[in-house]
């Protein structure tokens, strides 16, 4: 039987601020995120984490001007943290707002894989065997820990990418839905034309994992019905209706220019994604986790003939559970990495199933492949991300590695200050929309009848409002990852699709299970240059 791979580690807050260790040109005097990736985000209590990705700094010289674009080689294995108490503004350098621990000591920092995409997926554990470890007269010296443990139950794949994973807290579990496979099935790599190992067939499987005993997770694996479409990068959320909850399916494409070597797709499958990835956005997919049963639900008054994929969302509930509102964000339609990506926010509102267009998009903002996280019932935060690629050269997102919206009043805003929050109000528009919208039409009426069922509210543990810090500075700098200089777009080295590999953090009586159902590079001495196209 395989062994656990315990990985000892310190899990020392470390600060950001000159993130870019090695590296460094000539004249050189400061540097700022300028691209994230697909970086795999999870939440715990308190603080987001934010692992693996592709990273990429814009350095500024001494003159004023930029040099270069520098790719983070993440090659001391750090996992950067954002607390909820700490206030920053969107123009702020955010790696000055970000700390992050290292999940890699001792023998080499290339031990851990460098992920890209996939899902972090959290549970607020109350193991007493977690409590007595760390208040019962254990060494005192005890740090949080990362294990990267291959043990994954037989009949689950180990090898998938380009899926949709969340977290549920509440019911301690986690979730992962389909995504893309390797013809093999077996080792998948990142595209480079090898019919054998590029991701290239729909997975058929939701994946799960109860994290209520903490080290002893359990892993299972359901076939998804077959009317239910696979589909690349779509997002998933929870939704707190019936007594355990909802899983809703959004987005996502088929034939994606992202799982293609070349970075386009032939006039067929052009064809083909522009007929049916639409369908993504006007029909959703429904599960319910208590009959674990698949349901197909038609939307209302969402954009005509238009694909999502690689964008973001979060669910925001009416204080008295009449409706539940999920927010999308950005993304592109799957086909052209050259056009605008979206930068408008549109909402599903549940049960009515009615779409609502929340914010339109500002010229030059669209960004894809971020991750959204909800600090307070009103406030998301959109991390990371990508620009279309419209010229010869690779540019940052605009307006920052970080934006802030605010969910109530659909206002994009520049600060986040713990001290400022409120309660989730429903938008007056979505509220006409629901007052105007016909009942719901039904595909099916027995997820009507889920809808009639409440679920259990307190099993929500709230963990806001968050403390604000008694001098709020950044910490000296520490070390932080090689770079690799990025050129304009070019050929580029195939990169890997990554195992499924549980990387579990254990923080007082806190767990959280990673799920790296995601990309990693190669090694550092065989990585090469490669385009904007091909960051996944």
């Amino acid at each position: 039987m395989a062994s656990r791979w315990p990985l000892a580690v310190s899990l020392s807050l470390l600060p950001l601020a000159w993130a870019q260790s090695s590296g460094w040109v000539e004249n050189q005097a400061n540097t700022t995120m300028c691209i994230w990736t697909l970086p795999r985000v999870g939440v715990i209590r308190d603080t987001a984490y934010i692992d693996g990705g592709q990273l990429y700094w814009q350095p500024s010289l001494k003159d004023g001007s930029p040099s270069e674009l520098l790719q983070d080689g993440f090659d001391h294995g750090l996992v950067y943290t954002l607390n909820f108490s700490t206030p920053f503004k969107t123009s702020d350098n955010f790696s000055e707002v970000l700390t992050s621990i290292t999940s890699v000591t001792g023998a080499s920092d290339d031990i851990k894989p460098i992920y890209v995409d996939g899902a972090l997926l959290a549970t607020t554990a109350s193991s007493s065997h977690t409590e007595r470890y760390w208040y019962g007269g254990q060494d005192k010296k005890f740090e949080p820990t990362f294990l990267l443990n291959t043990e994954i139950t037989a009949g689950i794949t180990r090898y998938v990418g380009f899926g949709a994973g969340v977290s549920v807290p509440s019911e301690n579990m986690g979730y992962y839905f389909g995504g893309m496979n390797s013809k093999s099935h077996g080792p998948v790599y990142y595209p480079s034309g090898n019919a054998t190992t590029d991701p290239t067939t729909y997975s058929r499987d939701l994946i799960s994992v109860d994290m209520t005993n903490q080290m002893q997770e359990v892993w299972k694996n359901e076939t998804i019905k077959s009317i239910v479409p696979g589909r690349a990068s779509p997002e998933m959320v929870w939704v707190p209706v019936g007594k355990n909850g909802l899983l809703v399916v959004i987005g996502g494409v088929v034939d994606p220019v992202f799982a293609n070597a070349s970075s386009s797709l032939t006039a067929e499958r052009m064809a083909n994604s522009q007929l049916k990835s639409p369908g993504f956005v006007t029909t959703v997919s429904v599960y319910d986790i208590e009959s674990k049963t698949w349901y197909q639900q038609d939307t209302t008054g969402g954009p005509a003939k238009t694909a999502w994929t690689q964008g973001c969302t979060v669910v925001a509930s009416a204080p008295d559970g009449s409706s539940h509102n999920i927010y999308y964000y950005g993304g592109f339609d799957g086909i052209n990495l050259r056009s605008p990506f979206n930068d408008e926010v549109w909402i599903l509102s549940l049960p009515s199933f009615t779409w609502v267009k929340a914010a339109v998009g500002r010229s030059g903002h669209g960004r894809a492949g971020h991750r959204c996280i909800k600090p307070y019932p009103d406030q998301m935060i959109v991390l990371g991300g990508y620009p279309a690629n419209g010229g010869t050269a690779q540019t940052c997102v605009t307006g920052g590695i970080v934006q802030l919206f605010n969910l109530t009043s659909l206002l994009w805003i520049d600060s986040y200050d713990p001290r400022v929050w409120s309660n989730y109000t429903v938008p007056s528009v979505v509220t006409a929309a629901i007052a105007g919208a016909a009942s719901t039409k039904w595909n099916n009426a027995s997820l009507a009848t889920v809808f009639e069922t409440e679920y259990d509210t307190s099993k929500i543990t709230p963990w806001y409002p968050y403390a604000y810090p008694t001098n709020p500075t950044n910490p000296t700098n520490p070390p932080v990852p090689t770079t690799t200089t990025v050129p304009a777009p070019g050929g580029g080295t195939p990169k890997w699709l990554a195992a499924v590999l549980g990387v579990v953090l254990t923080r007082v009586v806190l767990s959280a299970l990673a799920i790296a159902f995601l990309l990693y590079r190669t090694p550092r001495h065989l990585r090469r240059r490669d385009d904007r196209g091909r960051h996944i």
